[in-house]
């Protein structure tokens, strides 16, 4: 799987967004208004980029086959995705002075998480089970090679279950 995006690019987007947000606020504050329209340009242009970065990413996912030798590409696109809840509910909860809102939109992106680490460990307990089956034939068929391969990433699964499990 190709991936061409990167985390580094999503927070760079991000961080963009609020220098324009901060500097067009600035700009409202000493009444110039035409500075503060290009920064606001600015902003909605990073908008744009940033909702393209997570469709794609989104994308990715719906079309996503997992198996033993993509995991960390599954686990990757996760993480990325993960990177946008703070402009959602910064964007949900801007201006907002009702407390229940606001822990309501805490809770609803808490649950978002807990779903996605959910789901991650569902992938991983069912790719682990499937390399236990890979590995059994390995050995039956006297292939210590293939065997030594999915020991390894057997390792690498066991380990990330076990930290997610703390």
């Amino acid at each position: 799987m190709s991936i061409n995006i990167t985390r580094e690019e999503i927070l760079q987007t991000k961080l963009n967004i609020y220098n324009s947000y901060k500097l067009k606020n600035a700009a409202v504050l000493v009444q110039k208004f035409e500075e503060a329209a290009g920064y606001r340009e600015e902003e909605r242009t990073n908008m744009e980029k940033l909702l393209e970065l997570k469709n794609e990413i989104i994308q990715q996912l719906k079309n996503f086959k997992p198996s033993s030798e993509n995991i960390d590409d599954y686990v990757f696109l996760q993480g990325l995705l993960l990177e946008f809840h703070s402009i959602s509910f910064y964007d949900e909860c801007f201006g907002v002075k009702n407390m229940e809102i606001i822990e309501s939109h805490i809770k609803q992106y808490w649950n978002l998480r807990d779903q996605m680490q959910l789901d991650l460990k569902d992938f991983l307990n069912e790719s682990y089970v499937y390399l236990r089956e890979q590995m059994h034939q390995f050995v039956r068929e006297g292939d210590k090679e293939k065997g030594k391969m999915i020991l390894n990433k057997l390792t690498a699964i066991s380990d990330l279950i076990a930290k997610h499990r703390r």
